[in-house]
């Protein structure tokens, strides 16, 4: 089951593992590892490797809405963390990998404001909490 309302194991209302209010591991406000501002690494602001701006071969991945106009960026931060830019280079959303093959998407404050199916392996439709279709991550 790929809906979050009927699947408790990809709802991180109903699964402490996946829900950044609740395991500290996963959120970037209290981990320092995945959080943008304390690790220059996964900063595109201070890592040209990142930036799509300044690096022309960065490969994504990249968000787009329906109309197919580019949003943002994904940075890989962990294993089960990726932090997604506008295309300024501004934090604005991360993603956590719900143990399915999707993901939840929390704003920068944790509000679970997103999630993505991965019908494809490089393709992930995005949706937002109500099962609005959003746009892909490619």
């Amino acid at each position: 089951m790929i809906d979050p309302n009927r699947n408790m194991m990809i709802d991180p209302n109903r699964n402490m593992m996946i829900d950044p209010n609740r395991n500290m591991m996963i959120d970037p406000n209290r981990n320092m590892m995945i959080d943008p501002n304390r690790n220059m690494m996964i900063d595109p602001r201070r890592n040209t490797m990142i930036d799509p701006r300044r690096n022309r071969y960065y490969g994504g991945p990249y968000v787009y809405n329906l109309n197919l106009t580019q949003e943002g960026f994904v940075v890989r931060a962990n294993e089960e963390v990726s932090l997604i830019f506008d295309m300024s280079g501004k934090f604005v959303k991360f993603i956590v990998k719900n143990g399915g093959d999707g993901a939840n998407v929390f704003d920068t404050s944790r509000k679970w404001v997103e999630f993505l199916v991965k019908p494809d392996a490089d393709i992930f439709l995005r949706f937002d909490v109500n099962r609005r279709w959003l746009g892909i991550v490619v």
